[in-house]
């Protein structure tokens, strides 16, 4: 069973903007409500794309150099990378198919 990666600095850059294949990153925070609500949605989200996504969550408080170095200015913010750059944002607290609608726009986009 697939689930969502803790990341930190260090592994950011090979886990994320080196991975073969796209990578959604939940810039989130502890204690925040919609980044609670959101944890269940995106852990399906994981499950059902293991083979095609990858889904990782970073703490803006804890790296905030990270949060910085991709303009995060709220949480949660979900960040769709592919081939190393983003290629999608999502802002806020959001409905599970607009999520699903931003995926398939990764996958089936040219790289």
């Amino acid at each position: 069973m697939s689930d969502i990666e803790t990341l930190g600095e260090i592994a950011f850059d090979e886990r994320v903007l080196s991975s073969a294949r796209p990578v959604l990153v939940d810039f989130c925070k502890h204690g925040c409500g919609p980044c609670d609500q959101l944890l269940p949605i995106l852990r399906e989200f994981a499950r059902e794309y293991e083979n095609e996504v990858a889904f990782c969550k970073l703490n803006i408080e804890d790296h905030p150099s990270l949060a910085l170095r991709f303009a995060i200015r709220s949480a949660p913010t979900m960040v769709m990378f592919k081939g190393g750059t983003e290629r999608a944002r999502i802002s806020g607290m959001t409905s599970r198919s607009n999520i699903e609608r931003a995926l398939e726009r990764l996958l089936h986009e040219d790289a």
